[in-house]
């Protein structure tokens, strides 16, 4: 059995390269990529390169890839500091294309799911806490940074404030949901509410 990969005219889709202009964001997509989000996007496309192609329905409208497009932007516009320099470049696609699959036999309503499946199933999966502490020792070991992969506070262990496996593995993760308000009564008849529905609440002025 050959370990060649299936040659491109075999699938039923491919890659091509759109122009950044020629791409529609999507504007009811209900997921938020705020600014801090797109700069580390945007590191870890310079870093690895452009791996993941946007999806494109019809139209030109983006179906995924949004936060994907917003960093490729911000590294062709103003560049991001990187390793001590600012980059504009993205090593594997040419300056201002974009790759892409191109989504030609999905139903509208398809393609709204696919909007929301994209997000939403990789939210279900958990990590194997021991094997990811193995991980992201390795990474630290090798002096790669872990800001790039999303872990600003791994603390390498042998450090002074390092963590061991077992304090890794015994991490309790808070998900937290931010809710702006009005004013204080407002916060107030909210946080009273979620608490009667179960939900723990803490009130803050930001």
């Amino acid at each position: 059995m050959s370990n060649d990969p299936i040659q491109q005219n075999e699938l039923p889709m491919s890659v091509v390269f759109y122009k950044i202009e020629d791409l529609r964001p999507n504007p009811k997509n209900p997921r938020v990529h705020k600014p801090d989000q797109i700069e580390r996007i945007a590191k870890s496309m310079i870093e690895f390169g452009w791996t993941a192609p946007v999806l494109v329905g019809a139209d030109n409208e983006l179906v995924a890839g949004h936060g994907r497009l917003e960093a490729a932007k911000l590294i062709w516009g103003r560049g991001v500091s990187f390793n001590g320099s600012v980059v504009r470049e993205i090593r594997n696609v040419p300056r201002g294309t974009v790759p892409a699959i191109l989504l030609e036999d999905l139903t509208p309503v398809q393609i709204r799911a696919l909007l929301i499946a994209d997000n939403r199933l990789a939210e279900l999966s958990t990590w194997d806490n021991p094997l990811l502490f193995e991980f992201l020792n390795d990474l630290a070991t090798e002096n790669f940074d872990l800001k790039i992969i999303g872990f600003d506070d791994f603390k390498v262990p042998g450090d002074e404030e390092g963590e061991t496996e077992k304090d890794f593995g015994n991490r309790s993760f808070v998900y937290a949901v931010k809710v702006e308000c009005e004013d204080e009564t407002q916060q107030r008849e909210l946080s009273a509410r979620l608490e009667a529905e179960g939900y723990k609440c803490q009130l803050l002025i930001l």
